[in-house]
């Protein structure tokens, strides 16, 4: 026997559901089964025994059903209870989630979720790599703990900006585990999901930057001091041919 909601969940007509013919209702179902011969076998398997057993069932049209089953003792014989959710939804959202974390764990920059209190939710490999801190560490510390010129009276302002821009690019330091100032550039990205707000942070070491900006600063004034030597020694000579 089977239900309304059943019926629903695997599109069976009424001239299937309400002739009683298991054969019929079977290759109905069988149709719309990414892998039929596996259910097919579990079925067969699961009737000669006692086992209680959850699993997924996947659809042609990229549905994905959550199956439960159970077996129990009905008058004389046994019987088995066949429950079934769809779940797709969720299926499709840890897919999704899956492939964020795997694709912010392949980037070059750290990324950092940032929640509207400034607290870390989530942080990829490269925050790990970048600071040397653990994930479990960073993920009970926030923008304050890292970046002393970020502390939250600023944050409640630069959040308020963020909010209003969508997107800010800016420089700042963060402090590593071992105390170091690590110079970085911050790109931050104000989003919403299931109605709350976040800061998708993705942070560039940009040390070799601000060493070369050091150098070439360093080599500018060289040439200024140079330029000026030589202009203090010509107004010298001239002053001495008169």
């Amino acid at each position: 026997a089977s239900n309304r909601r059943f019926c629903e969940l695997w599109s069976i007509p009424d001239e299937i559901a309400t002739t009683g013919r298991d054969e019929r209702l079977l290759a109905h179902v069988l149709d719309q089964l990414a892998h039929p011969d596996e259910f097919l076998r579990a079925i067969q398997a699961l009737y000669k025994s006692a086992e209680e057993r959850w699993d997924t069932l996947l659809f042609k049209d990229g549905r994905t059903f959550e199956r439960y089953t159970r077996a129990f003792p009905l008058g004389k014989e046994q019987v088995r209870l066949w429950s079934f959710r769809d779940i797709t939804v969720r299926k499709q959202s840890e897919v999704r989630r899956t492939l964020l974390e795997y694709a912010l764990n392949h980037v070059d920059e750290a990324a950092y979720l940032v929640n509207e209190q400034g607290q870390f939710e989530y942080v990829n490999d490269g925050a790990i790599n970048q600071l040397g801190y653990t994930r479990e560490e960073l993920l009970t510390m926030g923008v304050p703990d890292l970046d002393r010129d970020f502390q939250m009276e600023k944050w409640a302002a630069h959040w308020r900006e963020l909010a209003e821009k969508g997107s800010i690019t800016l420089e700042t330091t963060h402090r590593r585990k071992d105390g170091h100032r690590l110079p970085i550039e911050v790109n931050a990205n104000y989003i919403v999901f299931e109605d709350r707000a976040f800061n998708l942070a993705l942070v560039r070491n940009i040390t070799k930057r601000k060493e070369m900006q050091r150098q070439l600063e360093e080599a500018k004034q060289a040439a200024e001091r140079l330029a000026q030597s030589k202009s203090d020694f010509l107004a010298n000579m001239s002053h001495e041919i008169r």
